[in-house]
């Protein structure tokens, strides 16, 4: 009778030692508290003709990704899209050239939310305040065609229809930067490898 009592205790403790081993497991497997990861690529303020970003969960997976445009309290949706659960990694390019219904060139408020597969449905959401630009700047060259000697020197003007951080004129490989005086960039030629000069250009 005490050897059947021992039995029974003996495996009352195994049984619940396996309770508690499948709890802790089933805690860290479908209970994690990781959140995704979210990455713009690249983390810029100018949203051009296109917008790439990055989302990871390396536990339970990317469930749901969803990306938001919100413009003068109008909110536009770019991208829902839902994931198996074995998908550990999203990376998406969404065209932004011609603009989507509802958005236009100037300031807006970006929005990218993705959530997990575990129970807890772990969720991240990045929120950023960006220029929508998608109109690349015009350049006018101001006189003739332009000639220069091989190892000769020369002078090319010409104007933009914006602000623009760098432009210059590309000949062959040689790239030779602009600078701007009174709202025209002139740009100095030094020892040119061709007979002609090439077309301005933007980096």
């Amino acid at each position: 009778m005490g050897k059947m009592k021992k039995g029974k205790k003996v495996s009352l403790i195994v049984l619940m030692a396996m309770l508690v081993g499948a709890g802790i497991w089933v805690g860290m497997m479908k209970f994690e508290w990781t959140k995704p990861t979210l990455q713009l690529l690249p983390d810029s303020r100018y949203v051009s003709q296109k917008l790439s970003f990055k989302v990871e969960d390396q536990k339970s997976g990317v469930a749901e990704v969803c990306v938001e445009v919100v413009q003068q309290g109008k909110t536009v949706t770019l991208l829902v899209e839902h994931f198996p659960r074995e998908t550990r990694r999203v990376e998406k390019t969404l065209l932004l050239k011609p603009l989507p219904q509802g958005l236009k060139e100037g300031e807006a408020q970006l929005r990218i939310s993705a959530r997990d597969h575990s129970w807890n449905r772990n969720s991240v959401v990045m929120g950023k305040d960006v220029i929508i630009d998608t109109i690349a700047p015009q350049v006018t060259i101001l006189g003739a065609l332009h000639y220069i000697n091989k190892g000769g020197t020369g002078v090319v003007t010409y104007t933009t229809t914006e602000d623009t951080p760098v432009s210059g004129v590309q000949i062959g490989d040689l790239f030779s930067r602009g600078t701007q005086r009174a709202r025209i960039d002139t740009l100095l030629i030094l020892r040119s490898p061709t007979t002609q000069l090439g077309m301005p250009r933007f980096p």
